[in-house]
């Protein structure tokens, strides 16, 4: 048996992060890598081999490395200047949450640094807000093909809500803005009024417009995307919080931590632990109804509801215009508006789950149509922008 590296060696790097769901993510492409004819080394940091096993990957010049949340985007040599440039080797960072959350992943700035991104959203706020060197790369969202292997009948699934989520209340962040000088204040309070009553605002360059009409400066970047950091992260509470109050008077079931400051004591709803990404996303195909709630975006949509479509579970979501292009048209799909009364939302997922379909043909055949296919083109395109070619 031969021991030779192939002619085309991607390496992954992963490190701890919440429900190893990175690492579950980053397995997954080293096995789509692998049927594209590549072989592949993935290496977790956080291990006390982590770097020795890095720099033996690297001798062995890998086609690309690769990691997702930008883990090892900037990685200096001793000489303070880019391991990727000064080693010739190309590093594909992708990306799912906004930039905000990690600025300066966003700006390693060396054209050896390819950013793919998932959500248009991203991708404007890196090139308008973030310039640097380095490319960018937007590509569709993909789903795994095989991750449910044995999903059950409709018959045999739990008619329970399955609401995958981790808790968070808004009201703290309100009550620690509150705290702030009062330009602050306002900035946050004011960009979050305007990011609940817009599900399509264009969230960095709304704080940048406030910032402008208050005179505070940008200069700081930790200050300027602290901001659109704090109200992207309290949107997301008040949405899942608004969520959860409603389910609370329904079997439903909270999977997920962060959930202790509901009283759930009389209601029907039970939380159970979070589990790892993987389990969590095979639970869509036992379940009949999921609940969903999306970040704030547009171009996005969350991968529950790719999943929950294509295992055949009625979702319940807050639209997005991704979301409503792509999956508008399966019954078993309903997006809501956030001024919707959710109570007849949850109604008609109960009546959608009454019915007789097979939601899971329809969600399979959609899936492969429109999402599935991106996946066979998404290494040719990373290839093609990470090829040689002069670099600034």
């Amino acid at each position: 048996m031969t021991t030779e590296i192939a002619s085309k060696y991607a390496v992954g790097l992963i490190a701890e992060n919440e429900n190893q769901i990175l690492a579950h993510v980053s397995r997954g492409l080293c096995l789509f890598l692998e049927t594209c004819g590549y072989k592949t080394d993935l290496i977790d940091l956080m291990k006390p081999d982590g770097l020795t096993k890095l720099e033996d990957s690297l001798q062995k010049r890998p086609t690309f490395v690769f990691s997702y949340a930008g883990i090892c985007a900037s990685l200096q040599n001793t000489k303070e200047e880019s391991l990727w440039e000064a080693r010739k080797i190309p590093f594909v960072s992708l990306w799912f949450d906004h930039p905000a959350y990690n600025y300066r992943q966003h700006q390693a700035d060396t054209s050896y640094v390819l950013n793919v991104y998932h959500v248009r959203d991203h991708l404007e706020v890196r090139e308008k807000y973030l310039p640097c060197r380095n490319r960018t790369l937007l590509l569709s969202q993909t789903l795994g093909r095989r991750i449910f292997k044995n999903p059950r009948p409709n018959e045999q699934r739990i008619d329970e809500i399955l609401f995958l989520k981790t808790g968070d209340e808004p009201a703290r962040y309100e009550k620690e803005w509150r705290t702030y000088p009062e330009k602050l204040k306002t900035l946050l309070f004011d960009l979050a009024d305007l990011a609940i009553k817009n599900r399509n605002i264009n969230l960095t360059a709304a704080a940048a417009q406030l910032f402008e009409a208050a005179s505070a400066s940008r200069e700081n970047p930790d200050l300027f995307f602290g901001v659109v950091q704090d109200v992207d992260r309290y949107v997301r509470a008040w949405r899942s919080d608004k969520m959860a109050r409603a389910l609370l008077k329904h079997p439903a079931v909270f999977i997920g931590r962060g959930w202790d400051y509901l009283d759930t004591a009389r209601s029907p709803a039970k939380v159970l632990p979070p589990s790892e990404g993987k389990d969590s996303i095979r639970l869509l195909s036992e379940y009949r109804l999921c609940a969903n709630v999306n970040p704030l975006w547009r171009d996005g949509y969350h991968e529950r509801i790719g999943y929950g479509i294509l295992s055949g579970a009625i979702v319940l979501t807050d639209k997005t215009e991704k979301a409503d292009r792509l999956f508008q048209d399966m019954p078993h799909y309903r997006g809501f508006e956030w001024e919707d009364d959710l109570e007849d939302v949850i109604r008609e997922g109960f009546v959608l789950m009454g019915k007789d379909e097979d939601y899971r043909s329809l969600g399979e055949k959609k899936v492969s149509e429109t999402l599935l296919a991106t996946y066979e083109n998404m290494i040719e395109k990373i290839e093609k922008a990470i090829a040689p070619k002069e670099r600034a």
